[in-house]
């Protein structure tokens, strides 16, 4: 169970059976044999975007990440990528004028950015 893997307590796992969820869930895990904790990061980014193209160009994404810093450095390699591909509205499911009102909201220039992309992120 991935619960177990990324060692929540039994108490904080949740099991539900694939018919009962309203969105149908589907986790693709992909291993880096990267020793450096930094070269390991680094090296997981375009993977990242490539597994999101491949799997789930159209559905949302969760993507977790070891710690606060990296929230924004993901969603920062993401846009490039996504400006290499010359595509920076693939995440987007909206315009950004349907979005503006909302937008005008947001404080963090960093959240802001990668809102108008599509992408957004959350720490704790």
């Amino acid at each position: 169970d991935l619960g177990e893997w990324i060692g929540a307590t039994h108490t904080s796992i949740f099991n539900f059976h694939p018919s009962v969820r309203p969105v149908p869930l589907e986790i693709h895990i992909q291993g880096f044999d990267n020793t450096g904790f930094q070269s390991r990061m680094f090296a997981m980014y375009k993977p990242t975007f490539l597994a999101i193209r491949a799997h789930s160009q159209d559905k949302p994404v969760i993507i977790f990440v070891p710690e606060k810093k990296y929230t924004y450095d993901v969603a920062v390699e993401l846009i490039g990528h996504l400006k290499a591909e010359e595509d920076v509205s693939m995440f987007l499911k909206v315009s950004v004028a349907e979005i503006q009102e909302h937008l005008s909201f947001i404080r963090d220039q960093a959240l802001l950015k990668a809102l108008e992309h599509g992408i957004g992120f959350y720490h704790e």
